[in-house]
């Protein structure tokens, strides 16, 4: 943890020019990871069954699209694509 201080305290106050790639760094490494936990869940299942599940549970409903999309963006992304634009915007108010 204390190595990792150092390298936090540098993101915080590096330039914008290149801190604001940080933020798209970390989203696409989390990338393979998911990929990686997803497969591993998977040959899980099958190799020792699932329980509790009917084939009900997985008919796509858009309730359930509609309620579960912000939850994984926000839980794979974070606060941190939305901020990274925030420093950028020249004058707001104004549409181009």
């Amino acid at each position: 943890m204390g190595c990792l201080l150092p390298q936090g305290v540098s993101n915080a106050i590096e330039s914008l020019k290149h801190g604001k790639w940080l933020p798209t760094l970390g989203a696409i490494l989390k990338v393979p990871f998911l990929t990686f936990f997803l497969i591993a869940t998977g040959m899980y299942g099958v190799q020792n069954g699932f329980q509790g599940l009917n084939a009900s549970y997985f008919a796509p409903k858009a309730t359930g699209f509609l309620e579960l999309t912000p939850l994984l963006l926000l839980s794979l992304l974070g606060f941190e694509s939305g901020k990274s634009a925030a420093g950028e915007m020249k004058n707001p108010a104004v549409m181009s």
